[in-house]
């Protein structure tokens, strides 16, 4: 099979020298000929067409079939099958697909045919060919940019940057180390620096300031703490630039906050050491990057700071035989204003007042509104703490305790007491806008997931005999009367088979613990963003959290408490501790061994 050799005009104005076998010949000009064709043949197209369709994916099929052809073992034929490519005008087709049809089947085409050629597929670029895959990708950068006015906020134009980063990486497009103030581009890119000299200064100056937390790190060491305070702060300012600046780049977010990870003792020291009105909820998006003392002081500063003046407080005068219901009148008629100075209780005809009856409010109260018996919540069987929602039917005249249990839970939160309550998994990911799966539901219903779990693991031969006698439906009890709902349209004639068994769980599980608590789940986060410093907080207050984190909040920690270290941190006032009053009280603590007990 004879090569011939012809000189052609590049994408980028510069002659190349390209040779072609019979079969790269026959390729490239089905590339060249078919995408420019199809792009002038959208203007005339019907949208949505067949013909427009089957031609559309043809054009993948297209650019798919030549790269399947760039050989990986021979430098010399994959340069030349890159030089035949870069020379057709095909990168100028696509864009123009892309930016220009009017056809939605044409642009997808376009769309999916670019993304042949980044991100993740460079993976698999042969080393020979990459400088030139540089090269390509440049110039879909810059059609992608050129072509459109808003071609910089073109999801594929950032996608064509990510990869360009990528590929220079692999090209060791650096003179120098990366982390360096010399940093220049090697000769094999000088044309290109101009675009990626963004990214030299990227560079530097996450190094630097990597460099600054460990320096950080040896003033303490060295016992120069409070000679360097007043600097630190501003660091925070400098990596929130770093990470706008980072999502840019292709994975260099990631990269940079896991660097961070090793560094959590410094940011927990930066972020102590900035004013609570600093805007930081930022740093919550990386919320594994950060400790859980940090992650708790931030989510802490969205709720208001309870003021030391007691004449500012919201006052609540409580009769202990009617607790919930005295408790309720108050707090709905306090405004929101009013809620963030803080809570003072009294009971009625006691004389007890401060802090440790305003604990005990939070604690009695709790138990009241979260008793099952109650209806509003259900206990998990196998962790009595553990509540959420009641699936039943809605009384409309328990609507509002809902929005209720919401203010009680952020304002201990905010008082920062702990309540003897805490939230099951169902509930707890529905607040923080998350997808409920099988494996969630385990606590809230243990019968239901051990029958889910059943149903999955039968035999298919066993579920397609139709065995179970189950459709996509729905049965309960509503008011003593019984229901039946399709889960999906037509569902009371769809046959639970092995095939759509997943699908079938998956929507009775939304069913029952996601549609049937939506309106109270609302009640609810409506009373807890009454409380918020911002409302618009609460989805992310509950996403920045792990249920582990929210448990020490409202539980405490399960450990037992070290008599010793809790006898040696104690001060006595008006007592000594050989009193017998305070030897009782050890003596007493001691046998018991109650973390309950310490709660007041």
């Amino acid at each position: 099979m004879g090569d011939c050799e012809s000189e052609n005009e590049n994408d980028f104005g510069t002659p190349e020298l390209v040779w072609r076998s019979k079969e790269e010949t026959k390729a490239a000009r089905d590339l060249v000929s078919s995408i420019p064709s199809f792009c002038s043949s959208c203007e005339t197209d019907p949208d949505n067409s067949e013909n427009s369709s089957v031609r559309a994916k043809n054009i993948v099929s297209l650019v798919n079939e030549y790269l399947s052809m760039i050989p990986s073992y021979n430098i010399y034929d994959s340069e030349k099958h890159m030089f035949m490519l870069i020379s057709s005008g095909t990168a100028k087709a696509l864009v123009s697909l892309v930016l220009n049809s009017q056809t939605q089947c044409y642009k997808q085409s376009g769309e999916e045919s670019i993304k042949l050629f980044l991100y993740p597929n460079i993976r698999f670029v042969p080393k020979s060919i990459r400088k030139h895959w540089v090269r390509l990708v440049l110039k879909f950068c810059d059609l992608l940019y050129c072509e459109d006015k808003h071609g910089d906020q073109h999801p594929l134009y950032y996608t064509c940057r990510k990869t360009l980063i990528s590929l220079l990486k692999l090209t060791s497009f650096r003179k120098t180390s990366k982390y360096t103030y010399a940093t220049q581009p090697s000769d094999t890119i000088e044309e290109f620096y101009p675009f990626v000299k963004d990214y030299f200064v990227y560079s530097e100056l996450s190094y630097e300031f990597i460099r600054c937390l460990a320096n950080i790190r040896q003033d303490i060491w060295n016992g120069r703490y409070f000679n360097f305070t007043p600097r630190w702060p501003s660091y925070l300012s400098l990596l929130r630039e770093l990470k706008k600046f980072s999502k840019i780049y292709l994975n260099e977010e990631e990269d940079l906050f896991s660097e961070i990870r090793g560094y959590q003792y410094q940011v927990d020291m930066l972020v102590r050491l900035s004013k609570r009105s600093d805007d930081l909820k930022w740093l919550l998006e990386h919320k594994n990057s950060i400790s859980s003392n940090t992650r708790d002081y931030l989510l802490m500063k969205m709720l208001p700071e309870v003021k030391f003046d007691f004449e500012k407080h919201h006052k609540m005068l409580i009769d202990r035989s009617q607790i919930l219901t005295d408790s309720f009148k108050h707090l709905s008629l306090g405004t929101s204003k009013s809620l963030h100075s803080g809570l003072s209780v009294e009971f009625r005809n006691e004389e007890a007042v401060g802090y440790g009856v305003l604990r005990e409010w939070f604690f009695v109260i709790c138990q009241e509104l979260f008793d099952p018996k109650g209806s509003l919540f259900l206990a998990c069987p196998t962790d009595g703490r553990r509540f959420f929602p009641n699936p039943a039917p809605l009384d409309h005249r328990h609507r509002n305790y809902y929005a209720f249990a919401g203010r009680v839970i952020a304002l201990a939160l905010m008082h920062k007491v702990q309540v003897g309550v805490t939230f099951d998994r169902v509930f707890f990911l529905q607040l923080a806008g998350g997808v409920i799966s099988l494996e969630d539901i385990q606590d809230a219903d243990p019968v239901l997931y051990k029958s889910f779990k059943t149903i999955l693991e039968m035999d298919a031969d066993i579920v397609d005999s139709y065995a179970l006698g189950l459709t996509f439906v729905r049965e309960f009890e509503e008011f003593g009367s019984r229901r039946v709902v399709e889960l999906c349209p037509g569902g009371d004639s769809i046959i639970v088979n092995s095939k759509n068994r997943e699908e079938y769980i998956q929507l009775l599980i939304q069913h029952c613990f996601v549609k049937s608590i939506a309106e109270k789940l609302s009640y609810f986060t409506r009373g807890f963003g009454d409380i918020l410093c911002e409302r618009e907080l609460q989805k992310i207050f509950f996403q920045s959290l792990e249920l582990e984190d929210l448990d020490l909040m409202l539980l405490g920690s399960s450990e037992a408490i070290s008599v010793i270290h809790w006898k040696a941190h104690t001060v006595y006032h008006g007592y000594e501790e050989t009193d017998d009053q305070i030897r009782w009280f050890w003596e007493v603590y001691s046998y018991r061994r109650s973390i309950v007990f310490s709660t007041f």
